[in-house]
């Protein structure tokens, strides 16, 4: 079987009208149609959130949307870290969640420091296994000089119900990469309404960095990565975090609620061997363990 390139540039076959594409991700529903979505960009930073569907394991992708798009002129807009979740149980609903950075006109290359500087989270979904997705609107509204990133949503749909639980990294001044907290917020109605933003940790990551080089590794030093248990709807939430070893170097921390996020467990670490360097990617292995045998992590 030959390799299909999904429809998020130009470079792709009847792809979207921009140069470059990035932060790709994929959520299949429980018929086995597969959400696929990514940030498409100009270098001139003209740039859009695009959506596609699959409905025959990848093979071909269909339903082409920008949910969102920014060519203004003035260069104000940057949508980023997108990421999809597909309902479970519900064939053709799936959820996308993103952070849009709002720069000052006069300034486009602004940094943090900028009191113009923001980045709210904006929402859409579809019902309609993608033909058409809800008009974005904004579920974390952050004042200047704080933003969210890597939202991330999980679902809990036992008893007939959907349960949105949208997991970010909320960052305000001083900004540095230990300046972010780990947080969450919640909508009870499949996204329609959603809670104020629910702080579970500091987020205290050093970053990584190569032994033999120094050079700066790019890891998800500051994305907190979610997962929901689907039988009993417990949560659990994973993070590079240096608070285990003084601030020298980053573990891997996680934390979990048993009752729908009103409490969470103190962070604890979970890298093995304990003591040496670790960050995220190899913690979706732990979450699935911890799925499989949920009496190996406390949860009060």
């Amino acid at each position: 079987m030959g390799t299909t390139p999904l429809p998020f540039s130009m470079c792709a076959p009847g792809g979207v009208p921009y140069e470059r594409a990035s932060d790709p991700w994929v959520s299949i529903g429980p018929d086995g149609t597969a959400y696929a979505i990514s940030i498409a960009f100009n270098p001139d930073n003209k740039n859009a959130v695009a959506a596609a569907v699959s409905r025959d394991g990848g093979q071909t992708w269909g339903n082409l949307n920008l949910i969102i798009r920014n060519d203004e002129p003035t260069l104000q807009f940057f949508n980023d870290k997108e990421s999809v979740t597909a309902n479970p149980v519900r064939a053709g609903v799936a959820y996308a969640v993103w952070d849009r950075l709002e720069l000052p006109n006069s300034n486009p290359r602004a940094n943090h420091h900028t009191a113009a500087y923001r980045g709210p989270t904006f929402f859409s979904k579809t019902v309609d296994f993608g033909k058409t997705w809800s008009t974005p609107s904004v579920i974390v509204n952050v004042p200047s000089r704080q933003q969210t990133i890597g939202n991330q949503i999980v679902i809990d749909s036992r008893n007939n119900q959907t349960t949105l639980y949208n997991f970010f990294n909320l960052i305000s001044p001083p900004f540095s990469k230990s300046a972010g907290k780990v947080a969450f917020i919640k909508s009870t109605d499949d996204g329609v309404t959603w809670t104020k933003p629910k702080i579970i940790a500091n987020l205290k990551t050093a970053g990584v960095t190569d032994p033999n080089t120094g050079e700066v590794v790019r890891t998800g030093d500051i994305i907190p990565e979610p997962a929901i248990d689907p039988a009993t709807g417990h949560l659990y939430v994973v993070w590079q975090d240096s608070r285990f070893n003084g601030g020298r170097f980053d573990e891997v921390a996680l934390s979990a609620s048993a009752d729908g996020g009103a409490t969470w467990s103190a962070p604890i670490r979970v890298n093995t061997p304990t003591g040496k360097p670790a960050s995220t990617p190899p913690c979706a292995s732990m979450l699935k363990a911890a799925w499989r045998s949920p009496t190996t992590i406390s949860v009060t």
